[in-house]
């Protein structure tokens, strides 16, 4: 019960704190013709609700793709036809078709913000609860779950974006943390499924599709003689019926599902909707979809966006809830010498990367860029961030390698167990044959001995 209570503590803080964020202005507020992100999504609740399915993803006069065409998967497209159902219903002016752009009201951000809560209590919250609630108990700290929790909940990355800028990460991002986790705790089929959801919310997710693959098929294979074919079987249609299922009413026309693709893959574009369209698949698709920005240095986009305030107030106290509440697993072994320079090098590395950031936040916010170097701060922090991205990458390499192979011996301990038992019944029965033998040549002897005695 107090742990109960504690949890709806912490997911109160965490609202509140999303809260504050969404009291500021958001992306391309007051900013037309094209506005910001905050428009594409009020404009594909406009397109979802007033138009039949197979003209969502299809350019025509009724659905202008130049101006914030779809281009998410089909489960965000949902989720913006249900969002546009709740909005026609409280105000039709808020999609209005092709007569609504731009439209921007105290209401309809309250609106919006709500939507964005909504999701996120009822998906990534949850996601992030079951995450550490699965996890084996910290052996002197047992809060540990609730303060990985508040942690979680109180990243700055998703919540500046989120709710600063206007994203909906928080179900593509809750629905991949529940595939993780049913992967850890051996829900394979449903791990599969979960994570086909967050891939068709969110195309982003391609980026996590070969860990998964890769994990899912090493497993089947390892357990091939017990039944890992057959998992490998369910998994398959699983996928197979989950894609289906999200992708059904797209498949009915070729010329459709052929639209569709073109929009989420962006090959086919023209040059004057995007820069170059190969180029900005393989370079800024993650920038464009915002997914970058969550661990990166987004103070730029954070500025345009009228988000500077709290961007200050998550850096200076975030710092300070993570040093606090920081649930250290105690080391149960000493460390090794390798492990000694790579605990001083990530010490060091993030000490580097703080004053370095409040570096570029201060030229940033203080300093204006040389006239002939517009935008000089934003490439430095592009390649600020990009370094980042490479030492992690090769941290987090390293600590793969090294951390060995656990294997699940189960089967084999119980089979050991089971042949243990057979040995054991089978000398027990020996024993008692060889007893009850002995005892009836004693009584005979005894009989013989009586007789002549008689």
């Amino acid at each position: 019960m107090l742990t109960f209570a504690k949890i709806c503590m912490v997911s109160l803080v965490a609202v509140l704190a999303r809260w504050c964020v969404s009291l500021g202005d958001y992306s391309g507020a007051g900013k037309p013709p094209m506005f910001g992100d905050y428009e594409a999504q009020r404009h594909w609740q406009e397109v979802a609700v007033n138009l039949p399915v197979q003209e969502w993803y299809k350019n025509s006069s009724r659905n202008d793709l130049m101006y914030w065409g779809l281009d998410y998967p089909p489960l965000t497209a949902y989720h913006s036809y249900l969002c546009g159902l709740v909005a026609k219903y409280l105000k039709p002016d808020w999609v209005a078709l092709n007569i609504s752009r731009g439209y921007e009201s105290y209401e309809h951000k309250l609106f919006m913000r709500y939507s964005v809560l909504l999701v996120d209590v009822f998906i990534f919250f949850p996601a992030v609860y079951w995450t550490f609630a699965a996890r084996k108990p910290h052996l002197t700290d047992q809060d540990a779950s609730v303060k990985s929790y508040l942690l979680m909940l109180l990243y700055p990355g998703l919540i500046l974006i989120d709710y600063g800028h206007f994203q909906y990460n928080c179900v593509s991002l809750g629905l991949a943390l529940l595939a993780v986790t049913s992967l850890a705790t051996n829900h394979d089929v449903l791990g599969s499924v979960l994570f086909c959801l967050a891939l068709n919310y969110k195309q982003m997710e391609l980026y996590h599709a070969m860990p998964f693959f890769c994990f899912l098929l090493g497993t089947c294979l390892r357990d091939i003689r017990r039944g890992g074919f057959w998992r490998l079987v369910q998994i398959g249609l699983a996928v197979l019926a989950t894609f289906a299922t999200c992708w059904a009413p797209f498949l009915l026309d070729l010329d459709t599902a052929k639209q569709v693709l073109n929009r989420l893959f962006p090959f086919a574009r023209g040059v004057f909707e995007v820069n170059s369209s190969l180029v900005f698949f393989l370079f800024s698709f993650q920038v464009h979809e915002k997914s970058i920005l969550i661990p990166a240095f987004m103070l730029p986009l954070l500025i345009k966006d009228g988000q500077l305030v709290p961007y200050i107030a998550f850096m200076l106290l975030y710092p300070l809830l993570f040093n606090a509440f920081n649930p250290i697993r105690p080391d149960t072994a000493p460390p090794t010498d390798t492990q000694v320079w790579v605990n001083i090098f990530v010490t060091l590395a993030f000490c580097i990367s703080c004053v370095g950031q409040v570096f570029l936040s201060l030229a940033l916010v203080i300093f204006p860029p040389p006239a002939g170097l517009p935008d000089l701060f934003p490439l430095v922090i592009s390649v600020f961030s990009c370094a980042h991205f490479l030492l992690f990458a090769a941290y987090f390499h390293y600590c793969q390698f090294t951390a060995g192979i656990s294997v699940d011996h189960s089967h084999k301990t119980k089979a050991a167990n089971g042949k243990h038992s057979k040995t054991f019944s089978k000398a027990m029965n020996k024993a008692t044959v060889e007893n009850t033998t002995k005892h009836k040549s004693l009584a005979n002897k005894l009989k013989l001995r009586k007789k002549k005695h008689d």
